[in-house]
């Protein structure tokens, strides 16, 4: 529960910053999970991959991987967002050049049960650059992290793909799991005293 609160209040305070050019926040070392950025790019391939099993609120998707150059010349894969699973074809933005804002993400390893990814051409388990990377040319070196796409310029935010949202600043299951077994805990206790109480009033009589 307490990794839970400081993970929000990283979060909170890493988003509240300035927005600044994504080149020069990559440029700034470790630890830049959710720091917001803006950045003019071109769009190399706007569909490059599918994240799979997705959902977004209740609906089961995909998050839709992008492959992007900054202007430096390197490159950064961009989660453009969700779409429906069967959805109809969303406008291409391939080739354009487009001014973005949104937050750099971490790569997604692997957890220990996690679904294994076989490097199939055109989806992932998981937003693991290193894994993507494996599927492009040698002339690609992608950025240490993957950006995730709030708006982009001229693109009307209620079209596909829908930006997905940041991590919610709640206490997760785990608040509500422990406050149950504080009440279970609490209640055993006052029943146990109850049953050893009538005991001792048993004897006494």
């Amino acid at each position: 529960m307490s990794e839970k609160r400081l993970d929000n209040q990283n979060i909170i305070s890493k988003t509240s910053l300035e927005r600044k050019e994504v080149e020069i926040v990559l440029a700034e070392g470790s630890d830049l999970e959710y720091l917001p950025v803006k950045a003019k790019l071109e769009i190399v391939e706007d569909d490059l991959i599918r994240i799979v099993n997705r959902s977004n609120s209740g609906v089961a998707g995909e998050h839709v991987a992008a492959l992007a150059r900054m202007e430096s010349g390197n490159y950064i894969l961009l989660n453009r967002g969700f779409v429906p699973l069967n959805s109809d074809p969303f406008t291409s933005i391939e080739g354009q050049e487009v001014i973005v804002e949104g937050w750099l993400r971490n790569s997604v390893e692997k957890e220990l049960f996690g679904v294994i990814d076989n490097l199939d051409e055109s989806q992932a388990p998981r937003f693991d650059i290193d894994a993507i990377s494996k599927r492009l040319t040698s002339d690609i070196d992608l950025a240490d992290y993957w950006l995730q796409i709030e708006t982009i310029d001229g693109i009307e935010s209620n079209v596909l793909p829908d930006p997905i949202d940041l991590p919610e600043l709640d206490e997760g299951s785990h608040f509500s799991y422990a406050i149950q077994w504080i009440i279970f805990a609490l209640l055993t206790m006052v029943f146990y005293y109850l049953i050893l109480r009538r005991k001792a009033k048993q004897a006494n009589n």
